[in-house]
């Protein structure tokens, strides 16, 4: 695979990365509407919120991957885990 290539994937797929991480950390810490509903909705607590906000990029993959772990233990449809392992991604391309 020549460089440039891999250089387009790779910073491709950082930005797609550092939007998602930065939009929902922003959403976590501001207790969002949505987002708290879906915190909720998977049964944890509201300060568990905060920490996700504050830990989100160090932890991007592992925070992905529990996602996609919580959804169908709470019975939540596929989709759900489906967007969070696609978000996932670009977090091991990175």
């Amino acid at each position: 695979m020549n460089a440039q290539i891999k250089a387009i994937g790779y910073w491709a797929s950082t930005a797609i990365l550092a939007f998602s991480t930065l939009s929902g950390g922003a959403a976590q810490l501001l207790h969002q509407r949505q987002t708290m509903d879906g915190i909720l909705q998977l049964g944890y607590p509201v300060y568990f919120v905060t920490i996700l906000g504050l830990w989100k990029v160090a932890g991007a993959f592992f925070e992905m991957t529990g996602a996609a772990a919580a959804h169908p233990a709470s019975h939540n449809p596929a989709r759900h885990t489906m967007v969070t392992l696609l978000f996932a991604v670009p977090v091991v391309i990175s």
